[in-house]
């Protein structure tokens, strides 16, 4: 079963929050080791995709918590260079929407569990959910998200199908 763009698993609203760790202790509790993510920041009227990601294996929940971090509006956010490619996206959507000044508590994170996914060719399940939701997001909105530097779907371009790559060779059961 492939993912949707329109059910995550999970929805967090960064407003809940007063530190970016709280956040890292949801995916150490649902021990989320392979996921893909969006975030969306909401605007009286429209909800904004920002960005599409994946992160796997590793430190649990590590990925978001240092892109949390360095959303506008903490307390105590992050400086320097960790997670600050969350800037980038920050300045890249907000240059593409006029008038929108980003804030941690109009930003959701939608989580999509990509644990127990099997992928159809030899790419990993979570790459390929990535690549799909990106592909969800281009159909429904003629666009990647802003703050996707570059489509997921531009890389790897000559993977064999697991199909394909199984009728190649036969099989001594």
């Amino acid at each position: 079963k492939m993912i949707e763009l329109s059910s995550p698993n999970y929805t967090i609203n960064v407003r809940n929050y007063v530190s970016p760790a709280e956040i890292l202790s949801i995916f150490k509790n649902l021990s989320l080791q392979n996921y893909c993510y969006a975030f969306c920041v909401s605007t009286p009227d429209k909800q904004i995709l920002m960005n599409i990601g994946m992160s796997e294996g590793s430190e649990i929940g590590d990925r978001i918590y240092r892109k949390i971090g360095n959303l506008p509006g903490w307390k105590y956010g992050f400086t320097g260079r960790y997670g600050s490619d969350m800037k980038l996206v920050v300045e890249a959507v907000e240059k593409r929407f006029d008038n929108l000044k980003i804030h941690k508590d109009d930003v959701s994170i939608h989580i999509w569990d990509t644990n127990d996914l099997i992928s159809p060719n030899f790419n990993s399940p979570t790459v390929e959910a990535e690549k799909k939701l990106i592909k969800d997001c281009k159909e429904k909105f003629g666009c990647i998200p802003a703050g996707n530097i570059q489509d997921p779907n531009d890389r790897n371009k000559s993977l064999v199908h697991r199909k394909h790559f199984d009728s190649l060779f036969e099989m001594n059961e």
